[in-house]
């Protein structure tokens, strides 16, 4: 068998050439997998007595990501959209009667969080507010008029800089008994 192979990738041989990188890569190939099993098996498991306790069931505990509250997962991981760590909920009864727009927090939480509340109410605003600003002045509202008829503009057409004007359009509809009368 030796001298089959021997033969078969000597050096100079066409058929050595196209065998022998073959073989090491098959070579590399098994070495890496026997690494991967000697690196992940698992410890041999210890002979330690059995003790069987009978516990209450416990309540199905569900992990849940603090940026959105939406997500509620069986196991802990990390958040499918954000992933971050999901944080256990603690509390099922009061989180499922909770909706989207409750917050509900233990007391641990609100002391860690220092946030004060109070009742919602419909008031006024007293607070006075500085604000730095640029006022400009609405051009459909501002008009220059100098009348050398008596009479009132009942309606502006053309009420703003840039619209486009052509011969034989309406610029503005004047209300002047004189006018007519003349």
């Amino acid at each position: 068998m030796a001298t089959f192979i021997e033969k078969l990738i000597a050096f100079g041989s066409k058929l050595g050439a196209k065998v022998k990188p073959v073989l090491v890569f098959l070579l590399i190939f098994a070495l890496g997998y026997g690494l991967k099993w000697i690196l992940t098996v698992p410890p041999s498991p210890q002979a330690t007595p059995q003790v069987t306790v009978q516990q209450a069931p416990a309540k199905k505990q569900l992990w849940t990501c603090s940026m959105h509250p939406e997500i509620r997962l069986p196991k802990p991981g990390l958040c499918p959209k954000c992933r971050m760590k999901l944080i256990p909920v603690n509390d099922q009864s009061s989180d499922e009667m909770a909706g989207m727009r409750q917050f509900v927090a233990t007391e641990n939480a609100r002391a860690l969080m220092d946030v004060e509340t109070a009742m919602v109410e419909r008031k006024f605003v007293t607070a006075q507010i500085r604000m730095v600003g640029k006022v400009e002045y609405d051009e459909t509202r501002l008009a220059y008029l100098t009348a050398w008829v008596p009479g009132r503009l009942d309606r502006l057409y053309v009420d703003y800089t840039g619209v486009s004007v052509n011969k034989g359009d309406h610029m503005v509809y004047l209300y002047s008994p004189e006018l007519l009368s003349a």
